[in-house]
């Protein structure tokens, strides 16, 4: 394994939120969010909130894609953290990404087998250091 970087973390939150217009936000102003739920996440961090009088929407499941992810954060139900560098989320208008703060940054790591004889993997090990 190699780290190639780490990245700091963002806030994804529609871009209507409260804290959409802040830079940066803590994870304390976070602590009554409901977060995008993914595979590993606990059910008690991952249920979708009723924004208004519109009804929460089902909690995403286990095949639910990427995108129906975004649209949960997008209509506000949901807010997620991710690395800054994941700029999926970017293109869209009606979703905000804001700096997080207070909290560990990603590592963008490399992993590979030890005895693996790819040349593009060679030339990643002789670049020189950040």
């Amino acid at each position: 394994m190699t780290e190639l970087r780490e990245e700091p973390r963002v806030l994804l939150t529609s871009a209507s939120h409260h804290l959409a217009n802040e830079k940066p936000v803590s994870l304390r102003a976070l602590s009554d969010e409901e977060l995008v739920a993914c595979v590993s996440t606990p059910v008690v961090w991952s249920t979708p909130k009723p924004v208004g009088d519109r009804p929460a929407p089902p909690p995403p499941s286990i095949d639910d894609s990427f995108e129906d992810k975004l649209e949960l954060i997008a209509t506000g139900h949901c807010v997620a953290i991710f690395p800054a560098g994941d700029r999926r989320a970017a293109v869209r208008e009606d979703i905000a990404l804001v700096p997080v703060i207070d909290v560990d940054p990603c590592e963008v790591v490399l992993v590979t087998r030890a005895d693996d004889p790819n040349p593009l993997l060679a030339k990643n090990n002789e670049r020189p250091a950040d």
